[in-house]
């Protein structure tokens, strides 16, 4: 799998036409290590993701793997990028999958593969989840799922790092200053 945890150029990002998962295919959930993300980030080749997983360690207070639908990936927000650099652009400012603009239609293509992850970490208090490795399956997911060609309920793993509730607290004051 190619690093998409980069912000790279978003014509290069997989179309609508994702496969979706086998119907009976159901991800497996539960309590996970932080050994197990790092080796499914890894096995990923997501560069990015690896060093802003290894900054989350100690803030995270838990990881699970739990099951997303393809209308949930909508909600997740994209990393890897300044204001003005590609996800930004793509998503008109949100980050947010379900508000990015479609590839046009064959631009490139995806076929996803049940053993994949997704991989995330929530704030406690808002419930928000924020993307670390995935954006480019996430997107081809959405878009998939936005053309009829991937099914709206269909539930992939999702692996979840759950922040610290003091994270929150002490990072969003200070979030200002980096706008």
């Amino acid at each position: 799998m190619a690093n998409d945890s980069e912000p790279g150029d978003p014509s290069q990002l997989p179309s609508a036409d994702a496969g979706a998962p086998d119907a009976g295919s159901e991800p497996i959930v539960g309590p996970v290590s932080y050994n197990e993300v790092r080796e499914t980030l890894w096995l990923a080749g997501g560069e990015r993701g690896r060093m802003t997983l290894e900054w989350l360690e100690p803030v995270v207070s838990r990881w699970e793997a739990t099951a997303i639908t393809a209308t949930e990936v909508g909600e997740l927000l994209l990393l890897g990028s300044d204001p003005g650099g590609p996800w930004d652009v793509l998503t008109n400012g949100t980050y947010r999958v379900r508000d990015a603009d479609a590839p046009q239609q064959g631009e490139t293509e995806l076929s996803w593969d049940p053993t994949w992850s997704l991989i995330a970490v929530s704030d406690v208090e808002s419930g928000e989840r924020l993307l670390l490795d995935g954006n480019a399956r996430a997107l081809a997911v959405w878009w998939g799922h936005s053309a009829g060609t991937f099914p709206r309920d269909t539930r992939m793993r999702l692996l979840l790092g759950h922040l610290h509730p003091w994270v929150s607290r002490v990072c969003k004051p200070l979030s200002p200053l980096w706008r």
